[in-house]
């Protein structure tokens, strides 16, 4: 059985204006400079939150301020043009999807089901759940969840996914339609500029996997 794996915010879901707001509405509770840190923030989206604000000095009540405020905005969180489309193709050639993502899980599965997408997905690996990206715990956690053997891939958006998929042995898709940070090293990375050409490279790749499988 194949799978792939995905992040969530700025892979599947456009959640930026979600989480910018209910950042800047947590440092303000704390009387802190939301603005000079937002793009480390987002550069570090799809780590756990409490890492990130221990990297950053933050208060300890910093994730619970964060997190009160997103919920808030969560709202504003949409699908990507074309996830959909992509996910219901890749279902279709039986393959497994899995969701490993740095937020919590009630937050998650709130966030998939508000945008329709949890149906499409088999198997959700949260902050809650595993260590947190850049380690490859949750990713090699979510494919025992999918009962899958090795992903095809892991596709992810920033420096920290593509660590995560190296860390774990996998290969990694750099998404690039969600507008998110620059990544320098791209070394062996497979650049991907649309949902679409996700799926169409996943057939493929499984088609291959499929083909060295040993005969029953």
């Amino acid at each position: 059985m194949t799978a792939v794996l995905f992040d969530l915010d700025g892979v599947l879901i456009d959640s930026w204006q979600a989480v910018e707001a209910a950042f800047l509405a947590a440092a303000a509770d704390h009387a802190l400079d939301g603005r000079a840190r937002l793009g480390d923030f987002r550069a570090r989206m799809g780590m756990p939150l409490e890492a990130i604000v221990a990297e950053f000095g933050f208060p300890a009540g910093f994730p619970a301020a964060f997190r009160a405020a997103a919920r808030n905005h969560d709202h504003k969180a949409r699908a990507f043009p074309g996830v959909a489309a992509m996910l219901q193709g890749i279902r279709n050639d039986a393959i497994k999807i899995g969701v490993v993502t740095g937020k919590d899980r009630p937050r998650t599965l709130s966030i998939l089901a508000a945008t329709g997408l949890i149906d499409l997905i088999d198997a959700v690996v949260t902050a809650d759940d595993a260590p947190g990206k850049p380690a490859p715990d949750g990713l090699w956690l979510c494919e025992r969840r999918l009962g899958a053997g090795p992903a095809l891939a892991f596709v992810g958006d920033t420096a920290i996914d593509l660590a995560a998929a190296r860390n774990a042995g996998r290969p990694a898709m750099l998404a690039h339609w969600g507008g998110g940070p620059q990544v320098a090293d791209r070394a062996g990375v497979i650049e991907v500029a649309t949902p679409g050409d996700v799926g169409e490279l996943i057939a493929a790749m499984a088609q291959g996997a499929r083909r060295l499988e040993p005969a029953r």
